[in-house]
């Protein structure tokens, strides 16, 4: 966060806190008072945008340090690359990459395949 910013925003808190608390005495002492209350609502109003910016700030200060950090590989990631460079398809789960396609696991008849036919029937004349 910028210096200029950090500042501006500390005065901004102090004033509308000081304010706040000044609108909510005059309440209190005098609760008839519509002007009162109407000057309590406007100072907790502005106290409430103050807030809110402190929270915008410290979400996008959190932003920025989470962006610096690395995202590790994911270990089933990090273990496949490994392999292919390797050259070693014996590592790992290796016979994944043909489920679904056909390969020697009969991903053939998985959701959709071909089905069996059943028994041919016979004709009158094959007796």
């Amino acid at each position: 966060m910028d210096k200029i910013k950090s500042e501006e925003i500390k005065e901004r808190l102090q004033t509308c806190s000081q304010n706040c608390l000044e609108a909510y005495q005059n309440w209190e002492a005098n609760k008839k008072d519509s002007g009162a209350k109407a000057a309590l609502q406007e100072a907790i109003h502005e106290l409430r945008k103050v807030s809110s910016r402190v929270e915008i700030e410290l979400a996008i200060s959190d932003r920025d340090e989470s962006s610096k950090k690395q995202i590790p590989i994911p270990a089933h990631r990090d273990a496949r690359s490994r392999t292919h460079d390797d050259g070693d398809d014996n590592a790992g789960n290796s016979s994944d990459s043909n489920q679904g396609r056909g390969g020697p696991k009969g991903g053939q008849n998985r959701g959709g395949g071909s089905r069996r036919r059943g028994p041919s029937k016979k004709t009158s004349g094959d007796n």
